[in-house]
């Protein structure tokens, strides 16, 4: 059983971590471009404004109505198909195991920088 001081330490941490998801979410303006890169080298400069599907290294990027997502993969956790829709200006999307890269570009980043 744990013990009062772990729950809070890990409430504290929970909370902190909900607080960052919710401003890297607001993050940024609405992008115009999403660029793919494979093993660190770009591949497509996609536009977001029209629809569209590209397969890179068993991952099949959509682009519909200004958002850009993974929509299948080959990978085996598919954490990229679970990151979602991606739209503003400094938002990715990683596949680690087929190394591949969905970084949004373009518009007003509200910030100078954007960590994960």
């Amino acid at each position: 059983m744990p013990k009062k001081k772990e729950c809070w330490t890990l409430a504290v941490i929970v909370g902190l971590l909900a607080l960052c998801c919710a401003a890297v979410s607001r993050l940024g303006a609405a992008g115009k471009t999403a660029v793919v890169y494979e093993n660190g080298v770009c591949m497509a400069r996609l536009p977001l404004s029209a629809d569209q599907q590209l397969t890179v290294s068993g991952n099949t990027i959509q682009i519909r109505d200004g958002a850009c997502c993974v929509l299948r993969a080959d990978c085996p956790d598919q954490r990229c198909v679970h990151q979602g829709w991606a739209s503003r200006t400094g938002q990715c999307i990683v596949c680690l195991p087929n190394r591949v890269m969905i970084q949004i570009e373009g518009g007003n980043a509200d910030a100078d920088t954007v960590s994960y």
